[in-house]
């Protein structure tokens, strides 16, 4: 048995008054018995999801409707099958009609009663859901869906014995997921996302290193439907999304995901919006025309502000050949029609991430068409603009009249040399404000493929204004490790910090290896109302203040402008190509990457740590000397970095004598002093406190010295490396190391052990073991040994420290023995308690009789309607009804054997019987899908049989067969006589012709005449075997 998990990304739900059980019986229909629904696969009764205050939903094909698809598809080709079989049949025998349609019949599973068969197959006599397109001309209340198709040769099938295991996908969940839990997942995928901060129904896997494809597919058949996603391809390991059941919570899903041995990481799919506050100020494209210059970069304070001109003309001065960086814009795409966006933007490498295939197990990347367009969709459901803004801050194209971007390379001889973008579009999720306006947003596998995708393409500089909350230590850990791995592999990430003025980290912003942005407003370059100005902390010399909306830590690395930032746009209601005033951390990021890429058109040699330590170590100081939580490293200065980057002789401007300072010579580390303390392992990344003291003097991190650890991410249990190296004025290198010991497990908790079963042998629970909210895992992070677990009283088992962890602790448990195969009642509900001493769920069998107990063991009475429509009635005492029952005067037919409700045609103790979807016995003419005929005529007992052999209705004959009481058509051999019927089975008398010109005389008793006969004086011949005339 195995926990059922799916594929879907989807944001909607569509409402069903019953559901469907993948495979078999299990699911019930609360509308009568007010037992809980239970719900597998197909489709689901959920509310809207929301996230960030807004309501959300898909674009891609839902989960349901593609189930539903896929259903229809199935079942459309097995009917078609059974018709063709039918057809093929010879008239009155063989394989009819009736048992084709058999072979289409529901796959409902009989109730177990511990006998190891198989499921029912297509039930006795029985044509199921196979009544579309018939009729039933003289019987008020049974409607053309009530009807069945049959043929003249029926064929019975004989029903297999009940099973005792679960038969259906669903109710191998139910056999795992409590009551509570499905209460759980349910009430999770009815909740908003904005208080989630995931998608409900699918979580991120990430593989180990070493896993190969069919390792991953088979982690994804065993914790899935057997497909997911393609992979986000990393060398760490690759990352999938991979759907849950309805039964199951996210958090169970990653634990269970968590347990299979190719996976290194799981959790939920976290989702990130972008970091942006839009402001008022717009101005249309269109609005004046375009001249030679760019007059509109006298609106972009943040161009001087980063000294990006002063930058441009050192790279000019350096003589170097420039190669364009390839900058990745991971966003909401960009407008390819905007004039400051054509030639920067390069198409080739531009795209929008779809997952419209993804139940395919396919993503695909298609051409870039714009800013906003969904998933591969041919429309934009929503207005935006963001990532025209983004890109244009970056890289808007010199020279003709509009704005510039920080790289663009102004007026000098590399104007649009420097930098080029890739637009890659990971926004596929729609969301909805209050105001009924509509957004994008991405999730973290969005972001994970995104990022492989611009690796993969080469680029060495990736913007992401974007980002989330989460304290889901496994998720940051995998972030961190895949950003990291893009950063060893050249690729510099810069991040927006986030708008919600709070120190609270975002992510990736704050992984390890990403540069996270500040974002700073200065004083006369943002609107006088800004509530900067009134919300500040501090302000430097010069003006600059930290945004009132950025968020802010010790977390953040630099600060650059993004409050009232103009750039390229496309415009609200005319959706024409513009520039316009947005402020956001969304804004800033964009600065920083675009500095980034100057320093690495400076020097394409420098790794990314080293174009981030060229940007942090160059930035001007605004808050407090150092790094600090306000700005982090200042400032970024494009101008500076660029020099720094250059060498030496290639860093100054010609015909301007630079200023030089006499500078004293670097000082040596080689007297320095070294501490690194110890740590303890907190099962969250750490930063060690590294101390270097020269002559009593401690110098500073960052301005006198840059440090290194090995391995990177300080987290797990060992000895990590430290290499100081001088910067500034100081010179030299200095090694140590430190450890990070195990922390003591006694501080965690071990789960409540419930009473176990006596059972004469060991008995060994496996405990749940949490350590500050994150669950260990047993053989990992420690081993469990027992002490008195055989005989019935108190036992205790002990769980001690390995890996990560150190000590013991302990936990005690009871051993009780229990009564088995027992009734009992239990605050007025009745359970029955198994061979294993646990209370019975679902249908079972007991001494000859047929129970329900619902999720939580409690006996049911009443009427259950299983999913296939049939239905069983347990009586006061629980048992199924069997055999004919009547209920407010309508009879019900219950199979003896199973307690389950006869529908469509039935043979009942050698009579025929019709049962219309709901199982009500039906009395009355029905007619068949080949145009035939029943006639069901109560008897004394009131129930109504099929009538067979000659009847008259109103005058008219009709010949039903005593085999299976469907009326005969066409022409019939009845008693050694020819008789001939029409399309509506009515007998007829008088001449009949022939396709082949013959004729036949049926004379008044329908017979038809043999031998000579004369009418009007012309004598005919009729053949004795046929009764056709002679030519």
């Amino acid at each position: 048995m195995r926990t059922v998990l799916g594929l879907s990304r989807w944001y909607g739900r569509t409402s069903v008054s019953s559901f469907q059980v993948c495979g078999g019986r299990g699911g019930i229909d609360d509308s009568q018995s007010g037992v809980n629904k239970v719900k597998c696969g197909a489709t689901r009764e959920v509310a809207p999801l929301s996230f960030w205050g807004v309501r959300r939903e898909r674009a891609p094909m839902k989960n349901a409707d593609f189930r539903k698809w896929q259903k229809a598809l199935g079942a459309t080709l097995s009917v078609l099958l059974a018709f063709t079989l039918a057809w093929a049949s010879p008239m009155g025998g063989g394989f009819g009609q009736a048992a084709a349609l058999g072979v289409v019949a529901a796959d409902a599973v009989p109730m177990s009663d511990g006998a190891a068969a198989g499921d029912e197959q297509a039930a006795g006599e029985t044509v199921l859901d196979a009544a579309d397109g018939l009729e039933a001309p003289g019987v008020p209340d049974a409607s053309a869906s009530e009807q069945v198709a049959a043929d003249v040769g029926r064929v019975e099938f004989e029903v297999e014995g009940p099973s005792a295991e679960p038969a259906s996908c669903a109710e191998a969940v139910l056999a795992q997921a409590d009551a509570d839990e499905a209460q759980r997942a349910a009430e999770e995928r009815a909740a908003d996302v904005d208080e989630l901060g995931y998608v409900p129904g699918e979580i991120v896997v990430i593989y180990e290193e070493d896993a190969s494809v069919s390792e991953q597919a088979d982690v994804a058949a065993a914790i899935g439907t057997g497909g997911e996603s393609e992979p986000a391809p990393f060398d760490s390991g690759d990352a999938a999304v991979v759907d849950i059941a309805d039964e199951i919570t996210v958090d169970t899903a990653v634990e269970a995901a968590a347990a299979e041995d190719a996976v290194k990481y799981a959790f939920p799919n976290y989702v990130a919006k972008s970091f942006d506050e839009p402001a008022a100020s717009a101005q249309s494209s269109a609005a004046s025309p375009l001249a030679t210059g760019d007059e509109l970069a006298s609106q972009q304070w943040y161009l001087s502000a980063v000294k990006a001109p002063e930058a441009w003309s050192l790279l000019v001065a350096s003589g170097r050949s420039v190669e364009p960086v390839k900058v990745a814009v991971l966003d909401t795409g960009a407008s390819i029609s905007h004039s400051d966006l054509q030639g920067p933007l390069d198409m080739s490498r531009s795209g929008e991430v779809v997952w419209a295939d993804m139940k395919a197990g396919k993503v695909s990347f298609k051409p870039l068409r714009g800013d906003g367009y969904l998933n591969g969709t041919n429309e934009m459901p929503f207005y935006s603009t963001h990532g025209t803004h983004v890109a244009g801050i970056i890289a808007a194209k010199a020279g003709n009249g509009g704005v510039l971007g920080v790289a663009s390379g102004g007026s000098t001889a590399l104007a649009n040399k420097i930098v080029s973008i890739a637009a890659i579009d990971i926004f596929s999720c729609i969301g909805e404000n209050n105001d009924g306006t509509k957004f994008s947003s991405a999730t973290v596998l969005d972001i994970l493929y995104g990022l492989a995708k611009a690796r993969d393409m080469g680029c060495s500089v990736v913007n992401m204004s974007l980002g989330f909350y989460t304290d889901d230590e496994t998720c940051i850990a995998a972030l961190n490790e895949k950003t990291s791995e893009l950063d060893e592999q050249g690729v510099v990430q810069v991040c927006a910090a986030g708008n919600d003025h709070t120190a609270a980290k975002s992510y990736p912003a704050a992984c390890d290896a990403t540069l996270s942005v500040i974002s700073l407003s200065k004083r006369g370059s943002i609107p006088s109302n800004s509530s900067t100005y009134s919300m500040k902390t501090w302000e430097s010399a010069d003006g600059y203040m930290r945004s009132w909306f950025s968020n802010y830590g010790d977390w953040c690395d630099i600060a650059a402008p993004g409050e009232n930032i103009y750039s390229t746009g496309v415009l609200e209601g005319t959706l024409k190509d513009g520039y316009l005033s947005m402020s956001g951390t969304s804004m800033a990021s964009p600065v920083v990457a675009a500095a980034a890429a100057l320093v690495q058109a400076a020097d394409p040699d420098l790794s990314a740590a080293e174009v981030k330590d060229v940007l942090c170590r160059t930035a001007a100081d605004l808050h407090t000397a150092g790094k600090d939580g306000e700005s982090g490293w200042g400032l970024v200065n494009a101008e500076a970095a660029v020099k720094a980057a250059l060498p030496p002789s290639q860093s100054e401007v010609p015909g301007v004598e630079p200023d030089v300072p006499e500078e004293e010579p670097p000082a040596s580390l080689a007297n320095a002093k070294l501490a690194i303390p110890s740590l303890t392992y907190t099962g969250k990344v750490q930063t060690p406190a590294v101390s270097v003291t020269l002559g009593g003097a401690t110098l500073v991190q960052g301005r006198d010295y840059r440090a290194t650890i090995s391995p990177a991410t300080v987290k797990a249990v060992g000895t990590y490396s430290v290499t100081v190296e001088g910067v500034g004025a100081y010179r030299g290198t200095l090694k140590g190391s430190f450890k990070v010991n195990a922390a003591d497990i006694s501080s965690a908790q071990i789960q409540a052990i419930g009473s176990q079963n006596y059972t004469g042998r060991a008995v060994t629970p496996q405990p749940k073991v949490t350590w500050q909210g994150v669950t260990l895992a047993a053989g990992t992070d420690y081993t469990v040994s027992y002490a008195n677990n055989v005989n019935a009283g108190a036992a205790k088992l002990t769980i001690s420290g390995k890996g990560n962890f150190t000590g013991t602790k302990s936990a005690s448990f009871s051993i009780v023995k229990v009564d088995r195969n027992v009734w009992k009642t239990v605050g007025g509900k009745t359970y029955y308690y198994g061979a294993d001493g646990q209370p019975v769920k679902w249908s079972q069998k007991i001494g000859g009789s047929w129970y329900y107990f619902n999720g939580s063991g409690v006996m049911q009475t009443g009427w259950i309607t299983w999913r296939d429509g049939t239905k069983s009635f347990f009586d006061w005492d629980g048992r199924a009804l069997s055999g004919w029952r009547s209920f407010s005067g309508v009879k019900y037919y219950f199979d003896p054997a199973t307690g389950i409700s006869k529908r469509w045609s039935q043979r009942i103790d050698g009579k025929w019987y019709y049962f219309d979807s709901s199982s009500r016995m039906k009395a009355g003419w029905v007619t068949w899908s080949d145009g035939t005929k029943s006639y069901f005529h109560p008897d004394s007992s009131g129930h109504a049989a099929a009538l067979t052999g000659w009847r008259s209705f109103s005058g008219v004959k009709y010949y039903f067969d005593p085999a299976t009481g469907i009326s005969k058509r066409w022409s019939q051999r009845l008693g050694g006589y020819w008789y001939y019927f029409d399309s509506a089975s009515r007998m007829k008398t008088g001449w009949i012709t022939w396709k082949d010109g013959r004729k036949s005389y049926f004379d008044w008793d329908g017979r038809a005449l043999t031998g000579w006969r004369s009418f009007n004086g012309v004598k005919y011949y009729f053949d004795p075997g046929t009764g056709k005339s002679l030519r």
